[in-house]
């Protein structure tokens, strides 16, 4: 099965609740998501059209460490004995980068098919990498 690997810098953002105004739906994420369409767009092989088959993803979430957070604490995060739970959700981080990668990565994203791996752990560099299977 090929592989592909993306990284984006940065701490990795989550998909927000659709916004509801003057009787349409919107989104506020318009800059963020074209930042991380870039970022997918300048990492792909020259030539690379998006995939038509079956694909599967991985994602890997590295979550920056409070500035206030004490040294010990610091480490135990480092050492993933403390787990990241809280603030941004796991599957709205998921989202955020699946829409992202529609008509780059893939046609669409009804064509992921597994998840096999998606974790949130802490690092002293934020920023979100992601494995691309396909037959």
């Amino acid at each position: 099965m090929p592989k592909l690997t993306l990284v984006i810098d940065g701490p990795p953002i989550s998909k927000n609740r659709p916004r509801f105004g003057k009787g349409r739906t919107y989104s506020d994420q318009k800059q963020e998501s074209l930042a991380i369409q870039w970022e997918i767009k300048s990492q792909l092989p020259k030539g690379f059209q998006p995939l038509t088959g079956a694909v599967e993803l991985q994602f890997f979430f590295f979550m920056p460490i409070p500035t206030s957070t004490s040294k010990k604490r610091q480490e135990m995060m480092l050492k993933n004995e403390i787990k990241h739970t809280t603030g941004k959700d796991l599957d709205n981080l998921i989202k955020m980068v699946k829409d992202c990668m529609n008509k780059i990565v893939y046609n669409d994203d009804s064509q992921v098919w597994k998840y096999p791996e998606a974790i949130k752990v802490y690092s002293l560099h934020a920023h979100t990498q992601i494995l691309v299977g396909w037959d």
